[in-house]
């Protein structure tokens, strides 16, 4: 029997810029902070709201209400044809959004799709900068038809969806059009320490598909250059997100009924985060029987077809990896430019150059490398961002 063994350690450090509230002047980042309500009553335990769409909670009743949404797509600025009404609250777990869209229900755009897919329907998408000096965010999109789309975004306007966050969305039609609800918790973003009082950014859009039209607040069109530098800031007080401790142990066992053998394996996937700034995982023994698999494509060209990852442990804090600005590929339907493309990890190994290469049968020649283990950390310190990886 041949084996081989390899180590993999890479090694990656970022410094991103803070482009400055100088920069976009009364768009967003100089406006006034968004009066966020955070009810007294719900501190510990969280509001009592189900996310299933309907903004039926009482509490919903009392919030204030956002609606200084511009049409962006076409980039003309004007009055949307359509009302949108926003509105949040938050607590020591996470931040509640609610989305009212009014639109007559006979012109909704419904349409089911796998998480991530981007087609043309009615949608509600949040970006959120929990930096609140443009340094990175998270993008959150409620679809019409009960998915999700989710990823990360760098300055200026940087986006990859090869991150999925344990977040919750949901919608429902109304009598009056749609409606969203989300729930963000804390313990899934990256937050820089801060003392009592935090300042957050966030971007909202809504797209219009009959229409074919994008509203958004504050409005940030694509014909103009900065993003993440004027994003619409959000004051917050005694948001500190508490250490995260998460154990995934799993076995396995496969029988092979043509080659005539039994596998089994126990391992398991273990993420800490000691505080918001740092975060370690670490998987021993992987099975990645259960995610998702790729969709089949037909290559008639030179260049080798890009497969996003899917298994959770690479893509935890993936978006260090990956380089800008030509990373909006991804955004786009294309390809990112990654640093390291961790697909690669676990690939089938390279056959000796002898006579042994005969006794392989052909399963065996296919058969993806058994992964031993792998560690991750990655986090940021002020304006530096780096992260480690090592495989074996």
């Amino acid at each position: 029997m041949y084996t081989t063994t390899r180590v993999l350690v890479a090694i990656v450090l970022l410094t991103t810029a803070s482009f400055g509230r100088a920069q976009g002047a009364s768009v967003g980042r100089d406006a006034d902070a968004l009066p966020v309500i955070r009810p007294q009553q719900f501190t510990v335990e969280g509001l009592a709201i189900e996310v299933d769409g309907r903004l039926d909670e009482p509490v919903w009743r009392t919030l204030p209400v956002h609606d200084e949404f511009r049409i962006i797509e076409p980039d003309t600025l004007a009055e949307p044809e359509y009302e949108t009404q926003v509105q949040f609250a938050y607590t020591d777990r996470g931040l509640y959004v609610g989305v009212t869209s009014f639109q007559d229900p006979d012109t909704l755009v419904a349409r089911i799709s796998p998480r991530d897919a981007r087609i043309n329907r009615d949608s509600v998408s949040i970006t959120i900068d929990p930096t609140g000096e443009g340094l990175y965010g998270y993008w959150f999109s409620v679809n019409l038809g009960g998915s999700l789309t989710d990823g990360t975004v760098v300055p200026e306007r940087v986006f990859t969806n090869q991150w999925d966050g344990p977040w919750f969305g949901a919608d429902a039609v109304t009598d009056d059009g749609w409606t969203a609800e989300y729930f963000l918790p804390w313990s899934m973003m990256a937050m820089p320490e801060s003392g009592p009082d935090r300042t957050i950014a966030f971007y909202i859009s809504r797209r219009v598909a009959h229409l074919d039209k994008r509203y958004a607040m504050p409005a940030l069109p694509r014909t103009k250059p900065q993003f993440m530098s004027v994003l619409r800031p959000i004051a917050l007080r005694e948001v500190t997100p508490k250490p995260q401790r998460t154990l995934y142990p799993f076995s396995a066992a496969t029988w092979d009924a043509r080659e005539g053998d039994f596998e089994s394996r126990i391992g398991s996937d273990i993420y800490l985060r000691p505080n918001s700034n740092l975060q370690l995982s670490a998987t021993i023994n992987p099975d990645f029987g259960t995610v998702a698999q790729d969709d089949p494509v037909v290559n008639l060209t030179a260049f080798e077809v890009f497969f996003r990852e899917r298994r959770p442990f690479f893509l935890e804090g993936q978006e260090v990896f990956v380089s800008t600005p030509r990373a909006a590929g991804n955004y786009r339907g294309g390809p990112p430019m990654l640093l390291i493309n961790t697909r690669r990890i676990g690939a089938p190994p390279p056959l000796p150059d002898d006579d042994r290469v005969d006794s392989f049968s052909q399963v065996d020649r296919q058969r993806p490398s058994d992964l031993f283990g792998a560690a991750k950390v990655t986090g940021q310190r002020g304006n530096l961002r780096y992260g480690v990886l090592t495989a074996l």
